[in-house]
């Protein structure tokens, strides 16, 4: 938990689709079930990703570039998982739900928490209604 409900909310939101994803891939669902929990996923994450980056925009966030970048590589290694489940590759859900899990731990506890931090700085000089 980062501090700060929207994005804490967000965040929450984003590891139920996982854990709806991997529940699937683990009880053997067809590729059709696990091909919507992953399009589930990657619709969440661009969303959530233009949500932080407007944010980011707003608050004049330093690290908007590098943050940009970090959601961008996710949404690209996403639609490649997507790709791969499409033609049958056989590492494809390994390889996913490594991923997945590496990226979300290690953006959410550096580059979510930079950000949080930031706008918490920020907003104690401003409007609550600021983010």
């Amino acid at each position: 938990m980062l501090g700060i409900p929207e994005m804490d909310a967000d965040h929450a939101h984003l590891f139920a689709l996982a854990d709806q994803l991997h529940a699937a891939v683990a009880q053997g669902a067809p590729n059709d079930s696990i091909r919507a929990c992953l399009a589930a996923l990657i619709d969440h994450v661009r969303a959530h990703s233009a949500h932080e980056e407007e944010l980011m925009v707003r608050c004049r966030y330093p690290g908007l570039e590098e943050h940009k970048a970090e959601h961008q590589l996710l949404a690209e290694k996403a639609i490649q998982f997507q790709r791969d489940l499409l033609t049958g590759h056989p590492a494809a859900r390994a390889d996913m739900f490594r991923f997945l899990r590496d990226w979300l731990a290690l953006h959410m506890a550096n580059c979510d928490r930079c950000l949080a931090v930031y706008l918490k700085n920020e907003l104690a000089g401003a409007k609550p209604s600021a983010v």
